[in-house]
């Protein structure tokens, strides 16, 4: 079996015995996850590390452990699917990578359930994740209101929600943009509300991701300018306005707001910089499956898995370690799931508040 370098001398893991896992994966991997210290041995650590390694050395493999033994190995990487089976030592620091930009419970298990695996992961999170003071400090009870059903949207960028989040203690406001269909986040810290800084975010947002349909927002300033009108109208967008400080209105980016907010003031508690802390935070968003379309924004969006501090194992359709491709036919069942998660919502919402 092949043995990476570390950051020790190579030496010292040239005695290998049973019971006895290395992982091995390049060196190339950011800085800020060193996958090398994955390929340090991890010296009987537990049932999962010994039948990768019995598998490896031929060894026969008892009936408790026969489902363990089938796990595949790729470049040395000891899988479960696609995803990277990482060892004791290195699974407190996979969940804190995830909680990076404070997202709740259920996003940072999506997060590391697609990139990683190891035996609890579910339970470790959740633990982890309720003894964090700054999460704990920020914790708020939801009261859903009734809500009704809006008209689905069928592919990226063609219905879009805005709104603005401020002002932050560094005087600065932020502008989020969200598109409906995949749920991408568009992010821009700016120095007020003024039409003149809300033109040259939406002008640069257009050339990237190109011209919406339909722009949802509240009808608040600068919203309800006649400048506002006049520019949607130069670009042929049909303005959606929906009822000012009522938040329920405009559900998906107010969750939004409210989800940068938690986590930036969680970042205050911790002494973390506001811009810093607001990248760490879309980084992770932006790459966590969404509990609806069960795909990652980023994803659904540009058709790849995004990069981000975790280790990820990239395979092909077949589940074959390989270049992974996005499959074009998941965008049919895109709109279905969301209209069926709406239609969901609206039953459950109405049926507690009768």
């Amino acid at each position: 079996m092949a043995i990476g370098t570390s950051d020790g001398d190579p030496a010292e893991h040239t005695n290998l015995e049973v019971g006895d896992l290395v992982l091995v994966t390049n060196q190339s991997t950011t800085d800020r996850w060193p996958l090398a210290r994955v390929t340090e041995i991890q010296p009987g650590s537990d049932g999962l590390v010994r039948v990768a390694t019995i598998k490896l050395q031929g060894g026969c493999v008892t009936r408790a452990i026969t489902n363990l033994a089938k796990l595949p190995i790729h470049n040395d990487v000891v899988l479960r699917g696609h995803r990277i089976i990482l060892p004791d030592a290195l699974r407190d620091k996979a969940i804190d990578v995830a909680h990076k930009g404070y997202q709740g419970i259920c996003k940072t298990k999506n997060l590391l359930r697609s990139k990683v695996w190891f035996p609890n992961l579910d339970g470790l999170t959740e633990e982890k994740i309720k003894s964090c003071l700054a999460c704990q400090a920020t914790s708020s009870i939801i009261n859903r209101a009734p809500i009704i059903t809006q008209s689905r949207c069928t592919e990226p960028f063609k219905h879009v929600d805005v709104d603005y989040a401020g002002p932050f203690p560094n005087g600065k406001y932020i502008f989020l943009l969200i598109d409906e269909y995949s749920r991408y986040p568009i992010v821009d810290i700016t120095p007020s509300t003024n039409f003149h800084n809300l033109k040259t975010i939406l002008e640069k947002t257009f050339t990237t991701f190109g011209i919406p349909e339909q722009l949802k927002s509240d009808n608040g300033p600068p919203f309800n300018s006649q400048e506002f009108t006049t520019f949607l109208k130069h670009y042929g967008i049909r303005h959606h306005k929906v009822t000012p400080y009522w938040p329920q209105a405009n559900g998906m980016v107010e969750r939004f707001v409210k989800t940068v907010k938690r986590s930036l003031i969680c970042a205050n508690l911790e002494s973390s910089k506001f811009d810093s802390q607001l990248n760490e935070f879309l980084l992770n968003f932006r790459s966590t499956p969404h509990s609806t379309t069960t795909k990652s924004p980023y994803e659904l969006l540009f058709g790849r898995k995004m990069r981000n501090y975790l280790p990820t194992q990239e395979t092909d359709n077949k589940g074959q370690p390989g270049q992974e491709k996005h499959s074009p036919l998941y965008h049919n069942k895109v709109p279905l799931r969301i209209v069926v998660r709406k239609q969901n919502e609206e039953l459950l919402t109405n049926t507690r508040n009768r």
